[in-house]
C-alpha cells in the first residue's frame, strides 16, 4: 500500500463548512499525523447543498483566483469566498517543481451525513466529484449526527474518528489502477475501540446488491460507497473491498 514518503505530491484537502470548521481541522490533523504532504483550501463560511456548482464562471487561470490565507491545524490554508467545487478546482490547478499537483483530494469532515437521494447536492461530495471528474481519486467524508444517534442529543462529535477513516482509505485509493470516488459516512456512535464497516449505496435497489447507506448508519455502521468512472454507479465489489480493508486497518 502506498505510504506518505513515496510521493512528494500533496494531498488536497477541503471543506464546505468553512475553514474554521472542527471537522476540517480534525482531517488536517489526522493526515499530518500520518505524514502526508498537504495542500489545503476551504470556503470562508458554510456552503451547503452546492453540489458541483462553482457559483460563477471559473477564470482560465485558476492560479490567479484571489484568496486569503489562514492557518488550520498548523497548515497554511487558502480561504476562498466561493463554492466548494470552485475551491477544489483551485487546489488541483497548477504545478511546478516546488509545488507538484495533488494526487488525490479529500473533502470533509462534513458536519452531518451526505447520503441517499440528497447526496448529489452535497458540497462535500461535489468537491470530491469535481476532483474525480478531472481524473483524480477523491474521498468525501462526513460525520452522521442524524441517523445513528439522537439528532437532538448526538453527544460529543467524533470528527477525530471520522478523519481517521479518511486517512486509512488513502493508500487504497492511491494504489487503485483507475481513479475512484469514495463517499464515507461515519456514525457518531463510532468507538475508537472498534468500528464496523458496511459497503452501501445511496440508491437502494440500484442493482448493486448493496444495502442503503442510510440503513447502514441506522445500524451504527460506517457506510462506504465507491464509485468508478463518471457514471456515478456504485461499484459493489470495490465498495466491499474497501470496507473490508478499513475493517482490517481499524
Amino acid at each position: 500500500m502506498t505510504e506518505p514518503g513515496i510521493t512528494a505530491a500533496p494531498i488536497a484537502v477541503t471543506c464546505d463548512d468553512g475553514f474554521g470548521a472542527a471537522g476540517f481541522a480534525a482531517l488536517i490533523g489526522a493526515l499530518r499525523k500520518g505524514g502526508w504532504p498537504l495542500r489545503a483550501g476551504a470556503t470562508t463560511r458554510s456552503w451547503p447543498s452546492n453540489g458541483t456548482a462553482t457559483g460563477f464562471a471559473a477564470p482560465e487561470d485558476l492560479d490567479a483566483a484571489p484568496f486569503d490565507l489562514a492557518e488550520v491545524a498548523g497548515v497554511r490554508c487558502q480561504v476562498h469566498d466561493a463554492a466548494p467545487a470552485f475551491v477544489a478546482r483551485c487546489l488541483l490547478a497548477g504545478a511546478s517543481e516546488d509545488a507538484p499537483a495533488p494526487r488525490l483530494l479529500i473533502a470533509g469532515v462534513n458536519a452531518g451525513p451526505n447520503v441517499g437521494r440528497d447526496l448529489i447536492h452535497s458540497g462535500t461530495f461535489g468537491a470530491a466529484l469535481t476532483a474525480m471528474w478531472l481524473g483524480l481519486p477523491a474521498i468525501a467524508v462526513s460525520l452522521d449526527d442524524v441517523h445513528s444517534v439522537d439528532e437532538r442529543n448526538p453527544g460529543p462529535l467524533r470528527y477525530d474518528l471520522a478523519a481517521r477513516v479518511a486517512a486509512l482509505a488513502l493508500g487504497s485509493l492511491l494504489d487503485a489502477p483507475a481513479p475512484l470516488l469514495v463517499n464515507a459516512n461515519i456514525p457518531n456512535s463510532i468507538s475508537s475501540d472498534g468500528a464496523r464497516f458496511q459497503a452501501a449505496t445511496p440508491h437502494p435497489g440500484d442493482g448493486s446488491g448493496l444495502d442503503g447507506d442510510v440503513d447502514a448508519l441506522r445500524r451504527g455502521l460506517v457506510a462506504v460507497s465507491v464509485f468508478r468512472g463518471r457514471n456515478l454507479c456504485c461499484d459493489a465489489r470495490a465498495s466491499r473491498d474497501l470496507a473490508a480493508t478499513l475493517a482490517r486497518s481499524w
